[in-house]
């Protein structure tokens, strides 16, 4: 069987939800969890599973804030792209005499392309957007400079996973500048410190990618402008200002952890052979159904070691994850930081265990973790008899 059968068998008839480059970026918070590796790489709806296995609901994005990022990106690019052009000049440096546009949207190809499937669709418009970028890097100055929700495409675990920029990517002297469009407020000059780290992330995500497909061209990836423009609404009003935010730190981080995701088939390989996460409940489904549908997919998760740390809370797996530590006992429960300095010692029992001297160090790694806990131990007791 193929990669594609594996994970297909694996997710069964559960909901499916296409990959971003939110869900990349989210997924590489937590490197080396072999659970969210399989569960973004065959596209299960994150959302609805957290949902039946927790029992509670993620709150959905209000029909207000949906409608108002719509009107604001539409403010952004009606009148042949004027304000994004000035932004792009104005913070970029860019000098961009006319705009030569391409729309890529999954809409603008099907009307071009009828009768394609979903996959096949991707497929096209990764296609088109390759031969889009390539006119870029080889004859800028007569090529399209300005791509509209290309798709472009990253390895993840050995799956490609197929990435819309709905953002928009320049193509200036042979170098591409990634615009990205936002809908949350830039108040007084401060935007919501979470809100941006998460388009920072997702920008880089977008970067690295791109940087992939110069490559791929024969191209240098510094063909590819690490700095971002992204697009926000001044205050309250749908009044468009530009921040350039420079994701080269991010962009080499997170191409480490791509490298290092674990590949699927080996993952998969360790799974015995028919699991598979049960069909959702519908609305109307009974309590015994939704029970019996929840304790099938803790069965299929079960063979999907998770890596529970720090980086895990965003996931909607978390709560889940999180019981299994602590009913575990596993020292990840009590963070990255803990979980790193007891390195192999992975359970809260043999950890006190090393320090109280009931179990004796099995290797080099485990006397180091015995020893520290036994100095932090007695710094701790005469700390107590100080005070």
């Amino acid at each position: 069987m193929t990669t594609a059968d594996l994970l297909s068998q694996f997710r069964g008839a559960f909901p499916t939800s296409n990959p971003n480059a939110r869900r990349v970026a989210s997924a590489l918070e937590a490197p080396g969890c072999h659970r969210r590796t399989v569960l973004d790489a065959s596209a299960v709806n994150l959302d609805k599973l957290g949902a039946l296995i927790t029992g509670e609901a993620k709150d959905r994005q209000s029909p207000f804030a949906i409608t108002r990022g719509n009107k604001f990106e539409t403010s952004v690019t009606d009148n042949g792209m004027a304000t994004l052009l000035a932004l792009a000049r104005e913070h970029l440096g860019l000098s961009i005499p006319e705009a030569r546009q391409k729309d890529l949207s999954a809409a603008a190809v099907r009307e071009e392309s009828p009768g394609l499937s979903h996959g096949r669709l991707n497929e096209r418009r990764a296609l088109l957007t390759r031969q889009y970028v390539k006119q870029m890097l080889s004859a800028p100055m007569a090529a399209v400079n300005l791509l509209r929700h290309a798709m472009t495409a990253i390895d993840f675990g050995g799956k490609v996973v197929h990435l819309e920029q709905d953002a928009l990517a320049f193509a200036v002297d042979g170098r591409i500048h990634v615009t990205e469009i936002k809908s949350f407020a830039c108040i007084d000059g401060q935007a919501d410190p979470e809100k941006a780290s998460a388009t920072v992330r997702q920008a880089a995500v977008y970067v690295l990618s791109l940087q992939n497909l110069v490559e791929s061209l024969g191209a240098s990836r510094d063909a590819v402008d690490t700095r971002v423009l992204v697009v926000l609404p001044e205050n309250l009003t749908f009044r468009a200002i530009g921040v350039v935010v420079d994701v080269e730190m991010q962009v080499r981080r997170l191409r480490r952890q791509l490298a290092a995701v674990p590949r699927v088939v080996d993952i998969l390989d360790g799974v015995p052979p028919g699991t598979s996460l049960p069909a959702a409940p519908g609305d109307g489904a009974l309590a015994e159904q939704v029970q019996s549908a929840r304790a099938l997919a803790r069965e299929a998760l079960s063979h999907l070691p998770p890596r529970f740390g720090d980086g895990c809370v965003s996931c909607p797996l978390f709560k889940s994850c999180r019981e299994e530590a602590s009913d575990q006992s596993l020292v990840t429960r009590l963070g990255n930081a803990v979980a790193g300095l007891c390195g192999g010692v992975t359970t809260i029992n043999a950890a006190l265990d090393l320090s109280t001297g009931r179990r004796q160090p099995a290797n080099a790694s485990e006397a180091a973790v015995a020893e520290m806990l036994v100095r932090s131990a007695n710094a701790f007791a005469y700390a107590l008899k100080v005070g």
